[in-house]
């Protein structure tokens, strides 16, 4: 089971380079929702899902909505609304999450 962020207009997946991709197998596991959840709402500018998906049966599912809250990039960019994280952190690919408390009392509501 993966844990993945899919646009909620376009139906694109967030992938591990922090572009926006078609395929459900392509994107990034975030293993958890709750980080998923506030990576994307702080590093996007679009309406997101984060999902739940089954790479062995396909099955896809959504768990929570948000927005993000980042500066959107060109309207047509295929990068659009990549993360302002990766300016901040050139190993994207090992993301720690250093914005989300590991000892976390979000709620959601």
């Amino acid at each position: 089971m993966k844990v993945v962020v899919q646009d909620s207009e376009s139906g694109r997946y967030l992938s591990p380079e922090g572009r926006w991709v078609a395929a459900a197998d392509g994107a990034r596991d975030f293993h958890s929702i709750l980080p998923a959840f506030h990576f994307a709402q702080s590093n996007t500018s679009v309406r997101f899902r984060v999902m739940l998906y089954c790479p062995d049966d396909q099955y896809l599912t959504s768990m929570i909505d948000g927005a993000g809250t980042a500066q959107a990039a060109l309207p047509h960019d295929d990068a659009a609304t990549f993360l302002n994280h990766t300016a901040r952190n050139p190993r994207f690919g090992s993301i720690s999450f250093p914005d989300v408390p590991h000892h976390s009392r979000f709620h959601l509501n």
